[in-house]
This record gives structure tokens, sequence and C-alpha cells, in this order.
């Protein structure tokens, strides 16, 4: 079965188009004019300026392109196509400095690989992720945030997969954060692939991670821990041998180009890179409101729109 059906084809072509037409015609505009780099500033939090937010103030949209490898890939199969995601964040207590986000992604990608398709037929893959979450961003340089991510995926199988996700960080400085993130859920579905039946569930992780803004704009943050234990089935070989829990690490990176338009991409690892995860995106991410200062205002939001960087699946015989 081939996994991205012509429906599937409409709906990432819908997708990509409904994207990229508003930064078209906003690309003609003069607010795309780029700024003198004297203009770029870093500033620091202040509630005050953040009364009566727009809605818009914290919206992005990003259109780029992903690669991915997994335990669920069977072991004989890679992944590397698009993905146009938007993410949105709003207050709900602006007095507790109470927010809420939501956002979808929609994930388009081919084969990397040959031999599951000379297996089992399927040829490419289409994935939608969903995050719904709450935050709270202090004064005083705290924050935390908690998510629920939702994956429907249509590879060799249709399945779908819930995941929490949860993040906690401390401002050290004007310009640092530390902080804790992480992965769980108790989810497992049943698929098949090629005649042989399995079983897929996300993979639980922890990470300590630290973020730096830059004095040019630019946003860096790299993050190091531990996953639970995976498979290591190879589809073309008997066995479901599995380990135990491994070392992960991963990074991001935000680099503003103008008042609106920034690069951003994420990496995250599994590690034995043979059996885990490798999993990376790069592309083009439109802020509505200044790129170079939105992540660090009161309800920007702390986490980033699922997807195979932040939703590792593992699979089981």
């Amino acid at each position: 079965m081939d996994a991205l059906t012509p429906r599937h084809t409409r709906i990432c072509a819908t997708g990509l188009v409904a994207l990229l037409l508003p930064l078209a015609r906003l690309a003609a505009a003069d607010e795309w004019r780029v700024l003198p780099e004297s203009s770029i500033q870093l500033v620091q939090f202040d509630v005050g300026n953040l009364e009566d937010p727009s809605w818009f103030d914290n919206l992005s949209v990003f259109v780029g392109l992903e690669g991915s490898k997994q335990p669920q890939d069977v072991g004989i199969n890679a992944n590397f196509g698009g993905r146009a995601a938007f993410n949105l964040a709003m207050p709900v207590w602006d007095d507790a400095g109470l927010g809420v986000q939501l956002g979808t992604a929609l994930v388009g990608t081919d084969n990397a690989v040959q031999v599951l398709e000379a297996i089992d037929g399927t040829g490419s893959r289409f994935q939608s992720f969903t995050t719904l979450g709450v935050f709270q961003q202090s004064p005083a340089g705290w924050e935390w945030a908690l998510a629920w991510d939702f994956l429907y995926e249509s590879y060799y199988d249709d399945f779908a997969l819930n995941q929490l996700r949860g993040r906690v960080g401390l401002d050290v400085s004007q310009r640092d954060q530390i902080g804790v993130w992480g992965t769980w859920s108790p989810d497992e579905t049943n698929a098949n692939v090629g005649g042989v039946p399995v079983r897929l569930s996300p993979i639980n992780q922890v990470n300590m991670f630290w973020k730096h803004d830059w004095q040019t704009g630019v946003e860096t943050e790299g993050w190091i821990g531990v996953a639970e234990g995976h498979g290591k089935v190879v589809h073309v070989f008997p066995g479901d041998s599995g380990l135990g829990a491994v070392p992960m690490f991963g990074a991001a990176l935000q680099i503003p180009l103008n008042q609106r338009l920034a690069i951003y991409g994420q990496g995250n690892f599994i590690l034995p890179s043979d059996s885990g995860t490798v999993d990376a995106y790069l592309g083009i991410v439109y802020h509505f409101d200044d790129a170079r200062v939105t992540r660090r205002k009161q309800y920007s939001p702390p986490l980033d729109v699922a997807g195979s960087t932040s939703f590792s699946v593992d699979l089981r015989r």
C-alpha cells in the first residue's frame, strides 16, 4: 500500500498553498525591508509592554524540509520531504501570566531507501501533528508548559498515537535559560508491515536544556538527556531484540533575517544511530510580530508544534 494517496497529496498541497500565499503577499509589503544591524536589540521581558496583545502577536508559520529515521522505519527505511506548520499562543488569564497554545503540522515525505517499497509497496508517508498546551511565564524568569501531542500517520499502515510533553525553564540571565523538557505516554497501537503485525508506541524521554539569545538576535538551544529503550527490529530478519535506556541529544536554532522572517531548525538524536532516531528539519518561519524578539515575549509559545524531533515512535514485533 502506498501511504500517500491522492487525497493526502491534495491535503498537503492545499496546506502548503494556504501557508505560502499569505507569505507571498506579505513579501511585497514594506514591512519586509531589512532593518539595519544597529536596530537589532535584545529586549528585556516587560509585562507592561504586553497589554492587550493582538491575536497575531504570537502566531508563526513555518515551511521547510525534513528528514527522519526512527525505529518505526523497521530498520530498512528513512524519510525525506517537506513540513508546513503554524503555531499560535494567546493569554487566558493575564493577571497570572497564563496562556494557551495551539498548533498543527503537516509532513509529507518519500522513502530515502528503496527496500521498504520493494517489500511492502509503501513508497511515502504522511503525518499530521497537533499540539494543544497551557503555559505560564513569569516576570521572575520561571516558565512552565504542558501540552498534549497527537499524531495521525499514514505509512505502511494507518495509525494514531498520543503523548504528553512538558517543559520547565528558568532565566539565569537576560540571555540564558536552563531547564528540563520531556515526553511521556502509555499509548500503544497495532499495525501491519508487509503482513507482519507490529506494535507502535511513543518513546519517553527527558532532557536538560540550555537556551541562549545572542547579541545579534540569533537564538540557540541545546539539550542532552535519556530516552527509554527502543526496539532493534529489522524487517528482513527474524527476532525482536531491544535496548534499555539510552543517551540522546539535540539542538534548535533561529536566525532572524529581518523584522518578520527567520531561519529555524531542529535536530534530535537518540543513540545508537543505527537503531535509534535521526530527525531534523530546517526552513523559513514567518513571525507576525518582530522575529528578533517574539520568542522572548510573555505569551510566545514555549513549545514548538510536535514533529519527528519531539515525537519519536518505537516499533516492536
